[in-house]
């Protein structure tokens, strides 16, 4: 690689070299970070996570994870962070630091991981019944059916 610049297709170059294409290869530069914080207070608000966190950077986006059924904090959340010396400036100054009583834990998010799907409808995997009964059948019991037929 010479100057910075790389050759795409060489069989292109070897057979019209006016077509060829041209890229200049630059490092990659990231321009936010997403940290995952734990060990959250349950009343902890966003804007007061924001204000906690502004001081290293700015903050582009607060999420605090939240329990679907009770809507109750899970105490954890995540912070991204407008350039990844930011979130690295944060990640030294607050990790394991008291935040309204309680040490947070701050590291960089990771993607999430993949789970096996959950199987739709009807569970098949129960063992099957020891006795000879039909489910289907079964409308109260044999009592009621004799008397109503007298």
């Amino acid at each position: 690689m010479r100057h910075g610049l790389v050759f795409t297709n060489m069989s292109t170059v070897a057979h019209n070299p006016i077509t060829a294409v041209l890229k200049f290869s630059r490092p990659k530069q990231i321009l936010y970070m997403k940290l995952y914080v734990g060990n959250l207070p349950f009343k902890v608000t966003e804007s007061a996570i924001r204000a906690h966190f502004e001081p290293y950077g700015a903050v582009t986006d607060v999420a605090i994870i939240t329990d679907r059924e009770s809507g109750r904090s899970r105490g954890f959340g995540f912070v991204t962070m407008e350039t990844a010396e930011a979130g690295q400036a944060v990640i030294k100054a607050l990790h394991d630091k008291p935040f309204e009583d309680r040490n947070l834990i701050i590291n960089e998010a990771r993607a999430r991981e993949e789970r096996p799907a959950r199987p739709q409808g009807e569970r098949r995997d129960f063992p099957p019944r020891r006795d000879n009964r039909d489910r289907r059948d079964n409308r109260g019991g044999r009592d009621r059916d004799f008397r109503s037929r007298r």
